[in-house]
Protein backbone atom coordinates (compact mmCIF):
# COMPACT_ATOMS: atom_id res chain seq x y z
CA UNK A 1 0.00 0.00 0.00
CA UNK A 2 1.37 3.38 -0.99
CA UNK A 3 0.94 6.20 1.54
CA UNK A 4 -0.64 9.45 0.37
CA UNK A 5 1.67 12.50 0.21
CA UNK A 6 1.28 15.44 2.62
CA UNK A 7 2.31 19.09 2.39
CA UNK A 8 4.05 20.05 5.65
CA UNK A 9 4.01 23.69 6.80
CA UNK A 10 6.74 24.72 9.26
CA UNK A 11 6.33 27.47 11.86
CA UNK A 12 8.47 29.35 12.41
CA UNK A 13 10.59 28.99 9.27
CA UNK A 14 13.47 30.65 11.14
CA UNK A 15 14.21 30.59 14.85
CA UNK A 16 16.78 30.74 17.62
CA UNK A 17 18.63 27.70 19.07
CA UNK A 18 15.88 27.32 21.73
CA UNK A 19 12.89 27.67 19.37
CA UNK A 20 10.40 24.78 19.16
CA UNK A 21 9.57 24.04 15.51
CA UNK A 22 6.02 22.97 14.58
CA UNK A 23 5.47 20.77 11.52
CA UNK A 24 1.78 20.76 10.54
CA UNK A 25 -0.08 19.02 7.72
CA UNK A 26 -3.34 17.31 6.86
CA UNK A 27 -3.19 13.54 7.29
CA UNK A 28 -3.35 11.68 4.02
CA UNK A 29 -3.94 8.36 5.74
CA UNK A 30 -5.57 7.09 8.93
CA UNK A 31 -3.12 6.34 11.71
CA UNK A 32 -3.34 4.28 14.89
CA UNK A 33 -3.87 0.56 15.36
CA UNK A 34 -5.60 -0.90 12.32
CA UNK A 35 -5.98 -4.67 12.50
CA UNK A 36 -2.54 -6.02 13.43
CA UNK A 37 -0.70 -2.93 12.20
CA UNK A 38 0.27 0.26 14.03
CA UNK A 39 0.57 3.27 11.73
CA UNK A 40 1.89 6.71 12.65
CA UNK A 41 3.49 9.85 11.25
CA UNK A 42 6.98 10.93 12.32
CA UNK A 43 9.01 14.00 11.44
CA UNK A 44 12.75 13.45 10.98
CA UNK A 45 15.14 16.38 10.80
CA UNK A 46 18.86 16.81 10.15
CA UNK A 47 21.00 19.93 10.22
CA UNK A 48 24.62 20.99 10.60
CA UNK A 49 26.44 18.39 12.69
CA UNK A 50 28.22 20.01 15.59
CA UNK A 51 29.06 18.91 19.12
CA UNK A 52 26.94 20.36 21.92
CA UNK A 53 23.74 21.11 20.00
CA UNK A 54 20.80 19.22 18.48
CA UNK A 55 21.30 18.42 14.78
CA UNK A 56 19.56 15.08 14.14
CA UNK A 57 16.26 14.05 15.72
CA UNK A 58 12.70 12.80 15.22
CA UNK A 59 9.29 13.19 16.85
CA UNK A 60 5.92 11.57 16.30
CA UNK A 61 2.37 12.81 15.97
CA UNK A 62 -0.89 11.67 17.56
CA UNK A 63 -3.09 9.09 15.89
CA UNK A 64 -5.68 10.59 13.57
CA UNK A 65 -8.09 10.00 10.70
CA UNK A 66 -7.34 10.84 7.08
CA UNK A 67 -8.15 14.48 6.36
CA UNK A 68 -7.56 15.61 9.96
CA UNK A 69 -4.80 18.04 11.04
CA UNK A 70 -1.51 16.65 12.35
CA UNK A 71 0.86 18.76 14.43
CA UNK A 72 4.34 17.52 15.36
CA UNK A 73 6.47 19.67 17.66
CA UNK A 74 10.26 19.44 17.38
CA UNK A 75 11.33 21.05 20.67
CA UNK A 76 15.06 20.89 21.43
CA UNK A 77 14.30 21.40 25.14
CA UNK A 78 12.25 18.17 25.21
CA UNK A 79 14.73 15.95 23.33
CA UNK A 80 17.45 13.67 24.60
CA UNK A 81 20.93 15.13 24.41
CA UNK A 82 21.70 18.82 23.94
CA UNK A 83 18.67 21.09 24.46
CA UNK A 84 19.40 23.68 21.76
CA UNK A 85 19.45 23.48 17.96
CA UNK A 86 22.72 23.90 16.08
CA UNK A 87 22.68 27.04 13.95
CA UNK A 88 22.18 26.69 10.20
CA UNK A 89 19.77 25.08 7.72
CA UNK A 90 17.73 21.99 8.63
CA UNK A 91 16.04 19.61 6.21
CA UNK A 92 13.28 17.26 7.25
CA UNK A 93 10.99 14.52 6.06
CA UNK A 94 7.61 13.32 7.24
CA UNK A 95 7.35 9.55 7.16
CA UNK A 96 4.48 7.16 7.67
CA UNK A 97 5.70 4.32 9.90
CA UNK A 98 3.90 0.99 9.68
CA UNK A 99 4.68 -1.91 12.00
CA UNK A 100 3.18 -4.71 14.04
CA UNK A 101 0.91 -3.56 16.88
CA UNK A 102 2.46 -5.28 19.89
CA UNK A 103 0.23 -5.83 22.94
CA UNK A 104 0.40 -3.17 25.67
CA UNK A 105 1.93 -5.69 28.10
CA UNK A 106 3.76 -9.00 27.87
CA UNK A 107 6.02 -10.26 25.12
CA UNK A 108 5.66 -9.08 21.54
CA UNK A 109 5.81 -11.89 19.01
CA UNK A 110 5.46 -10.72 15.42
CA UNK A 111 3.42 -13.33 13.54
CA UNK A 112 5.20 -15.27 10.85
CA UNK A 113 4.31 -13.74 7.51
CA UNK A 114 3.57 -10.28 8.91
CA UNK A 115 4.94 -7.94 6.23
CA UNK A 116 8.01 -5.85 6.98
CA UNK A 117 7.17 -2.42 5.65
CA UNK A 118 9.77 0.32 5.37
CA UNK A 119 8.79 3.83 6.48
CA UNK A 120 7.33 5.75 3.54
CA UNK A 121 8.42 9.34 2.99
CA UNK A 122 5.27 11.42 2.43
CA UNK A 123 6.55 15.01 2.72
CA UNK A 124 9.56 17.32 3.02
CA UNK A 125 10.21 20.52 4.96
CA UNK A 126 13.01 22.85 5.97
CA UNK A 127 13.81 25.57 8.51
CA UNK A 128 16.73 27.75 9.54
CA UNK A 129 18.21 28.32 12.99
CA UNK A 130 19.93 31.69 13.52
CA UNK A 131 22.65 32.12 16.11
Amino acid sequence: MRAKPVSPVVKPKSGSPETPIVVAFTAGDRTGVIGQARRGYEAYVRGPGRIGCQFDTAAGGRYTRAGQPVRIVLDPGEMEGPNTWCSGPFHGTVKLQIGYACPSHGACHIPKGFPRIRPQTVGHFRFEIQQ
